[in-house]
């Protein structure tokens, strides 16, 4: 024997009782019994439906962060883009730059050659100069050429 619920009052009783002891009521125990039935029937299809709508949240879930997941992707993708159009335009000023470079070498090859040959003949005409002061031909000119400009 199962234990049913009165309509009227609440109270438990007997499924083979036609009418309540606490509270003398008439009562139906098929029609309680599919009553209580259809209840439980309509708390499990609740309960189904409270699970389906918690894990289609949780696919709605899912699929927002996959979104935002491709969506930060895209943006992180196009700042690497970005940065190496950066880098090559940084590369590109430097390969300018060391072609400017390789320009200014036969200028600076140049510099030092002429520099060299300006000492040598520095050197050359010191020599010289000596060599004429040792012969005394130098202070010769030299007192000829004060002598054309006294007054």
């Amino acid at each position: 024997m199962a234990a049913i619920k009165c309509p009227h009052c609440g109270g438990l009783m007997y499924e083979t009782l036609t009418e309540c002891p606490h509270c003398r009521g008439p009562v139906d125990p098929q029609k309680v019994i599919e009553e209580a039935r259809q209840q439980e029937i309509e708390a499990k299809q609740k309960e189904i439906k409270d699970k389906d709508d918690e894990i289609l949240d949780k696919i709605n879930n899912i699929y927002n962060n996959e979104k935002r997941n491709v969506e930060d992707r895209k943006v992180a993708r196009a700042e690497y883009e970005a940065s190496l159009d950066m880098e090559i335009k940084n590369v590109s000023k430097k390969s300018k730059k060391v072609a400017n470079d390789k320009k200014s070498i036969p200028i600076i090859i140049g510099i030092f050659v002429l520099a060299f040959v300006v000492a040598w003949v520095w050197a050359i005409g010191v020599e010289v100069k000596n060599q004429l002061i040792a012969n005394g031909y130098l202070v010769m000119h030299l007192k000829q050429a004060w002598g054309m400009f006294q007054f």
